[in-house]
C-alpha cells in the first residue's frame, strides 16, 4: 500500500487527507521496525549497546500525535479494502 501511495505521489497530486493518511501508517510502520530492532529483551547477550545508545522508548517518542494515529486506524479497514479491490480487479483485467 505505501508503494503504491509513493508511486502514486510521484505521478500526480494526492488529496490532503490521503497523504495525513500514509505519512502517518509509514511512520508508525518505521518507527515500529526500529523499536523491535533496539529490543534487547528476546536477546541473551544484554551486555551488547543498543545501536546509536537509543532505547526502543526513546524510538517510540518518535510516533506520530495519538489523534493521528487513531484517525489512521479508524480509516485503515476502508484503506485496505480499497486497496484490495483495485489489486483484484488488475489481476482479473489482466487474465481476461
Amino acid at each position: 500500500m505505501t508503494q503504491d501511495y509513493c508511486v502514486r505521489k510521484h505521478r500526480s497530486s494526492v488529496p490532503p487527507d490521503q497523504n495525513k493518511f500514509y505519512e502517518t501508517m509509514e511512520r508508525c510502520l518505521l518507527v515500529a521496525q526500529c523499536a523491535l530492532k533496539l529490543d534487547h529483551s528476546s536477546t541473551p547477550n544484554l551486555d551488547q549497546p543498543s545501536v546509536l545508545g537509543l532505547t526502543p522508548q526513546q524510538v517510540m517518542e518518535l510516533m506520530p500525535p495519538e489523534e493521528n494515529v487513531q484517525r489512521m486506524k479508524a480509516s485503515l479497514p476502508r484503506h485496505v479494502e480499497r486497496h484490495l479491490k483495485e489489486k483484484c480487479l488488475s489481476l482479473l483485467s489482466y487474465y481476461q
